[in-house]
């Protein structure tokens, strides 16, 4: 009131509104920001302790085989050809 001249018809109270309004877009948007990185941050994790699971039941399965590759030999003999 004190700044707005004498006869003025201006009031700063929609400008006040409006820049309320936005402020509390902004906050409900980087909520809603932090909310989404929260879910990929558990979603990481979670691929990732999957990814350290396989590795290990890879590294154990090399253990048990060995590094060769393993090698599956097979034979097929046709029936009455004796």
């Amino acid at each position: 009131e004190a700044a707005r001249r004498p006869g003025a018809d201006w009031e700063s109270s929609s400008e006040t509104a409006a820049a309320a309004a936005i402020s509390r877009e902004v906050r409900s948007r980087q909520a809603k920001v932090a909310d989404v990185a929260a879910k990929a941050q558990k979603q990481q994790q979670a691929y990732l302790q999957v990814f350290q699971l396989y590795q290990a039941q890879i590294a154990q399965l090399k253990q048990a085989v060995g590094e060769q590759p393993a090698t599956l030999q097979m034979s097929y003999r046709v029936p009455d050809t004796d």
